[in-house]
C-alpha cells in the first residue's frame, strides 16, 4: 500500500513590523523681546515703583469771570464780574503709587490764586492725579517725559483785593481738570524733579477759571 508523502510544513506568517514612532512637532523658537521690553518673570522697575508723593509750584497768567453764587443775579449782566487777565500761582499735592515705569496714579488737592487788578481769585480743591510716560520705551532721557493730568472738584472765588468781604463771583462746587508735560530728569536718591509746562480750569455755573503755569514738580518714590 502507498504511503502518501508528507506535505512540507506552512512556513509562519512573518510578524509584522511595528509603526514607525510619530515625530514630535516642532516646537517655534522663543521670539526674543522687543527693544525696551522684558519677560513679566524678570521685568524690573527702573524708574519708578513703590509709594509716591508729587508736589508742584507754578506761576502763570489766569482769569475769573462770573457771577455771585445767588439765583437772583446768576445771568444778569449787571451781576457779571470780569477780572480780567491777572498773573497768579498754583500748587498742588499728591499721593498715590507707581504702577509701573511708565504709570503712576495718586489722589490729593491744590491750592492757587490770581491777582488782577483791584481783585484777587483764590481757590482750592481736591483731585486725581495720573502721570504717564508714552515715550518710555524709547529709552534713555525719552524715559522722563511724561503727561500729567488731574481731574477733580473745588472751589474759586474773586473778591475785592482791599476787603475780602466783598464778593463778585463765587464759584462753589466747580469742576477741575488740568494737563501738562513734564520732565522728570533730576535725581537725587529717590526724588526724580525737573519743570514743567501746563494748565487748569475750573468751571461751574458761576464761574469761568481758565491759568496757565510753568513750574517745577518733584516726586518721591520708594522704588526700586
Amino acid at each position: 500500500m502507498a504511503v502518501a508523502a508528507p506535505t512540507a510544513a506552512a512556513k509562519p506568517a512573518a510578524a509584522a513590523k511595528p509603526a514607525a514612532a510619530a515625530k514630535p512637532a516642532a516646537q517655534p523658537e522663543p521670539v526674543p523681546p522687543k527693544f525696551g521690553e522684558e519677560e513679566p518673570e524678570t521685568a524690573e522697575a527702573e524708574r519708578r515703583s513703590g509709594f509716591m508723593v508729587g508736589v508742584s509750584l507754578g506761576l502763570g497768567p489766569g482769569a475769573s469771570n462770573g457771577y455771585p453764587n445767588d439765583p437772583r443775579k446768576i445771568g444778569r449782566r449787571d451781576f457779571y464780574t470780569e477780572s480780567g487777565v491777572g498773573l497768579g500761582s498754583y500748587g498742588a499735592l499728591w499721593l498715590g503709587g507707581a504702577l509701573a515705569d511708565g504709570f503712576s496714579f495718586g489722589i490729593g488737592f491744590g491750592v492757587g490764586d490770581i491777582t488782577a487788578g483791584d481783585t484777587k481769585s483764590p481757590a482750592g480743591g481736591v483731585l486725581f492725579h495720573a502721570d504717564a510716560y508714552p515715550l518710555y520705551s524709547l529709552g534713555d532721557a525719552w524715559r522722563d517725559i511724561g503727561i500729567a493730568v488731574e481731574g477733580g472738584t473745588g472751589g474759586a472765588t474773586t473778591v475785592d483785593a482791599k476787603d475780602d468781604q466783598i464778593v463778585f463771583i463765587d464759584g462753589a462746587g466747580a469742576g477741575y481738570v488740568s494737563a501738562g508735560v513734564f520732565w522728570e530728569g533730576l535725581s537725587l536718591w529717590k526724588l526724580r524733579s525737573g519743570p514743567f509746562v501746563g494748565g487748569h480750569y475750573m468751571f461751574s455755573e458761576t464761574v469761568r477759571r481758565p491759568m496757565l503755569l510753568v513750574g517745577f514738580r518733584t516726586a518721591l518714590y520708594t522704588g526700586p
